[in-house]
């Protein structure tokens, strides 16, 4: 199906994101029902196969997507792990650019610190947390966990 330029741009990049050829997409139409309560929906492309998302287009034009609950719930737990991959990652980052004599000792001391964080803030979320004066406060708590860089070159340089 031929659609105007803006929307076929939309479309290309729609697929482009959710790994598919746009020839490949389900476009659905929207348009006004017999009532306010009601809408039509014309399959433009593709098929009713509840596998792949389908791309609604309205009588303005703006387009939305349509997902089975399945789909959604393994897109929100993918979201999830990512989350965390990243916060791991992000913690991993603070703590080995404060030279850790034992990284496992300062990770567990600092999950220790976020969980009793997020206990003590139940409404609020610990993604925001600074982990960068997270660990910082940790050195400053428990210094004999991290290398001091100063007294080792200062031992050095009096050899």
């Amino acid at each position: 199906m031929t659609y105007p330029e803006h929307l076929n741009r939309s479309l290309v990049e729609i697929a482009e994101n959710i790994g598919v050829h746009p020839s490949e997409m389900t476009v659905i139409k929207m348009s006004s029902g017999s009532d306010e309560r009601h809408k039509e929906l014309e399959l433009l492309q593709g098929s009713w196969n509840p596998e792949q998302p389908w791309i609604i287009i309205d009588e303005e034009e703006h387009i939305y997507t349509l997902t089975s609950v399945e789909s959604l719930s393994k897109i929100i737990q993918l979201l999830s792990i990512t989350q965390s991959e990243s916060f791991q990652l992000k913690l991993e980052k603070a703590i080995m650019q404060r030279l850790p004599i034992d990284f496992h000792d300062v990770w567990e001391v600092a999950m220790d610190r976020i969980r009793s964080l997020a206990q003590s803030r139940p409404d609020s979320t610990i993604v925001d947390l600074d982990l960068d004066w997270l660990v910082s406060e940790i050195k400053q708590k428990y210094p004999n966990l991290f290398y001091n860089i100063e007294q080792i070159l200062g031992k050095e340089k009096h050899s």
